[in-house]
């Protein structure tokens, strides 16, 4: 049995690829090799992982440094700091999950201030179109 470095390996090493077999079916293959639950566990783990940093970045250079470099914010100490996807493992989870608990916030303010700007052009257009309404009353219009 091959002990596994699962600490500090990469959670982007533990992946699960469809493979085509010479007789025409497909298999998971997975890397590092095994087939038990621990490792089936961390592909996805590694997978929630990208798929939550995508979702919750919302800042302009957030985007560009994930899209770019693939850096993503993480929380270390209580500061943000940028590291590469790549490089996170399993040590790195707490200062992930910090870090998506930060994004969501942000993630959430942004929504607010959105629906609050949407609110506001709302008002602003039905105070136009009660004064056109107005207008077209006294043949203003």
């Amino acid at each position: 049995m091959r002990e596994t470095d699962w600490l500090g390996t990469p959670l982007t090493n533990f992946s699960s690829q469809v493979e085509k077999r010479d007789d025409g079916t497909y298999a998971h293959r997975f890397s590092p090799p095994g087939r038990d639950e621990a490792h089936r566990f961390v592909a996805s783990l590694s997978y929630g992982v990208k798929y939550i940093y995508a979702r919750l970045l919302v800042a302009p250079e957030d985007i560009a440094r994930y899209e770019t470099v693939e850096e993503v914010p993480v929380v270390r100490d209580g500061r943000r700091t940028y590291e590469g996807l790549e490089g996170l493992t399993l040590e790195d989870l707490p200062a992930v999950l910090d870090a998506f608990m930060v994004l969501e916030e942000e993630y959430e303010q942004g929504r607010h201030e959105g629906a609050q700007r949407k609110a506001a052009e709302h008002g602003v257009r039905w105070r136009v179109d009660k004064e056109r309404s107005k207008r077209k009353k006294l043949g203003e219009w």
